[in-house]
């Protein structure tokens, strides 16, 4: 039933953001920040995106 229920713990998009980019290398992480991503997915296709160059 939780997994229904989407995101039941509430945590804020800036801080899941967060916690990917402090997953990512530093040269990685620096270029997916600067392009502002608002969602974990956003931050996640940016990554992608950079990696793939």
């Amino acid at each position: 039933k939780l997994a229904s229920r989407g995101d039941a713990g509430g945590i804020p998009d800036a801080f899941k953001v967060r916690m990917f980019l402090n997953g990512l290398n530093k040269e990685l992480a620096t270029l997916v920040a600067i392009q502002n991503p608002n969602t974990l997915d956003a931050a996640i296709t940016k990554a992608k995106t950079v990696e793939a160059g």
